[in-house]
Parts: C-alpha cells; structure tokens; sequence
C-alpha cells in the first residue's frame, strides 16, 4: 500500500497544484492560467506514467498517445508561463514547438490503429517493458516497425525540446531583469529572483526526464526501483509549485510598463548618439540623483527622473548605460551605499541601527540594504562596522 501511494505522489503533488491555481478564479491571470494548464498537463502526465508502472497492458496502446502529448506539452507551457509572467509578446518560436506536439501522439495513434491487436501486445511488451523475449519484435509488421522507429525519434526530440525550453526561459528571465534594472532602482518585487530558483528545479525535473528517456520508463518498472522517479518527480514538482506561489510579482503591472517601454522606444530610436549631449545629459542625472539626494526616495523610478529632466526614461536608461556602464538601479544603489557608508563611519549616527541606516539610504528594507551592501563591499554591513 504504501509503495503504491509512494509511486502515485507525483499525480497527487500534481492535481493539488492544479486546484490550488484554479480555485481563485476572481483573481485569475493568464500567467496563473498557464501555470494551472501546466500542473493538469503534469497530472494526466503522471497518471500515464502510473499506468505503465502497473503493467496494464490491455490500455496502454491508448495511454502512450496520452503520455507522448502531455509530455511534450508541459515544457512549451512552462515556458508560455514565463512570458505572461514577465509582460513578453508571445514568441513564434512556440509554433515550432507545436507540430510535434501534435505530430508525434497522431502518428503513434494512427499506426496503434493499423496494428493488430497482438502487434499492440507484442510492442508494448517487448519493446516498451522490454520483457525478456526480444526477438518477439522481429515479428512485428512493417507498420510495427515505423511503431517502434516513431517511438526513438520521440525520445530524441523530447530531449532536444529541453534543451532548447531550457535556454529560451533563461533568455526570457535575463531579459526581463535586466530591462527592470534599466528602470527601478528598489527591484524588490520586480527583478524575478524567484524563477531563477524554479529554472534551477525545472533544470533537475529536465535531466530525471532526459535520464529516464534515455534509460527508458522499463528499466524502473520493478517494484524495487519504482520509488526512486517517482519520490524524485513529487519532491521537485511540489517545489514548482510551492515557489510559483510565493511569486507574487504584479504581472499586470509588467505587461503594461513593458509595452510603455517599447512606445518610447519607438519615440527615441531616431534620435541621434551625440556623445556631447550624452554627457551632458549623464551630469544632469547625477546631479538629480546624488546632489538632490533623490536615491533617498527608496521607489524612485527612472521616470522621475525624466519628468524633472524634461525627456522620456528611455533616453536617461541609455545615457545611464552608455556613459557610466551599469543599470539605473545600480547606478542609485551605488550613492545609497556611498551614503550610508558616511552614517557608519560619523559618530554622530554611531547609534543608529542597521536598519535605520538602511531606510535613511533609501533602501526600502534592511534585506536589501544586506545584499546590495555585500555585493559593492564584499562584507555584509555588520561585519564593515565591526572591522572600522
């Protein structure tokens, strides 16, 4: 009983999540959406998957085609997530991902039909179980054969689709983060730190899938070996789906100041580099900036600073970047720091915390005030007190 339950977590961990993403339907964005598709995909996934393992060959013809469409479904709509939740234009690059999808699970459908219901058994026994009598499979018709040809391609492609899910969500993440750094200086909420972490267990699920394709679902089959995929698959996937919850980025929010953004692209892509007026420009920013201790204002945007400087926030991201190489948020975070290192170092303020250092910079909280402290310093603030 409890080998079953263990080898049936991941359909559980699985249907959880879904019903978790699709009970606030008031509050239902299309990011949660895909999100939900996604874990549902999973679920009919691992109920396949369950099938297999319990050796029901009489439907498994049926289950195969299930399992192959979920299975290079999930992926793609991993990554259609990630673009509603960053506030990306959909990618085209999903309709090359689509024909497969669709491809793979007719053809294996079309060629079960014109097999014989002993090619069926005969197939899945020994080839998909790989049972001990493989030259059963000589047997097998011509239609039997491209059955069996149809299925290694599957698993070839299914790999290669990994790969390339793989780097396009990384692209997508440091894409997004970096257009956010160009135009916040408080990324709280706003940088997604978090699908890093989920990058990194979709990165895991990815090789255990890779592993067991290349190895084959057959090889965990024994009682003895079934655990292991499947305490695996329920570990992380409950991973995705307890980070994803805590993503509480406003994707509304992103969509429309990213499509702000690329209007004021399109108003400033005429205008000419002049490095004169670049540098100009890159002074005037530093005066509002550092003189007018505006890195005070712990949400201060990058559009504040246009207003006051009579000219759109692109036009400041580039000068920002051009002449001084770093983002708008680095760039504010550097006089934060500057400023609180002169609190430290005054013993007028010796008795201030950490904390009140911290939101006098301009730093939205002490957290933040710890990690951008260490990563210009290399100690954390305490120790820097600590050592002067």
């Amino acid at each position: 009983m409890f080998r079953l339950l263990m080898c049936a977590a991941p359909v559980f961990v699985c249907f959880f999540w879904f019903l978790y993403y699709v009970s606030d339907y008031k509050n239902y964005s299309k990011s949660r959406k895909y999100l939900a598709i996604f874990f549902f995909t999973l679920f009919v996934l691992f109920v396949c998957q369950f099938i297999f393992f319990g050796k029901y060959y009489l439907i498994y013809q049926y289950v195969d085609c299930a399992y192959m469409l979920c299975s290079l479904m999930a992926y793609p709509l991993y990554y259609l997530y990630i673009l509603s939740a960053t506030g990306s234009a959909k990618s085209p690059k999903l309709l090359y991902f689509l024909i497969p999808i669709i491809l793979f699970p007719v053809s294996a459908a079309v060629l079960y039909h014109f097999m014989t219901p002993e090619e069926d058994l005969t197939y899945i026994k020994y080839f998909l179980y790989e049972e001990p009598y493989p030259e059963e499979l000589l047997k097998l018709s011509a239609v039997g054969r491209w059955q069996v040809i149809q299925s290694e391609i599957y698993s070839i492609y299914f790999c290669l689709q990994l790969v390339v899910i793989l780097i396009l969500v990384s692209r997508a993440l440091t894409r997004y983060n970096k257009q956010m750094a160009d135009y916040y200086s408080n990324l709280d909420n706003k940088v997604l730190y978090t699908p890093k972490y989920l990058l990194w267990i979709i990165l895991l699920i990815s090789l255990s899938s890779i592993l067991l394709s290349l190895i084959g679902k057959e090889s965990f089959v024994k009682a003895s070996y079934q655990l292991f995929p499947s305490s695996i698959y329920a570990l992380l996937l409950f991973c995705v789906g307890f980070i994803s919850s805590k993503f509480n980025h406003d994707v509304q929010l992103a969509e429309d100041n990213l499509t702000e953004l690329s209007k004021e692209q399109e108003e400033t892509s005429d205008v000419e580099s002049n490095p004169q007026k670049m540098t100009v420009l890159q002074e005037q920013i530093v005066n509002v900036i550092r003189d007018d201790e505006l890195f005070k204002n712990a949400d201060l945007k990058i559009s504040d600073i246009a207003s006051m400087l009579g000219t759109n926030r692109t036009y400041i991201s580039r000068a920002i970047n051009q002449t001084m190489n770093m983002p708008f948020s680095d760039l504010v975070n550097k006089y934060r720091i500057e400023y609180a290192l002169s609190l430290m170092k005054n013993r007028e303020f010796s008795q201030m915390t950490l904390s009140e250092i911290a939101l006098k910079s301009g730093f939205s909280n002490e957290s933040t005030f710890y990690r951008v402290f260490k990563h210009a310093m290399g100690v954390s603030p305490r120790q820097y007190t600590h050592n002067t």
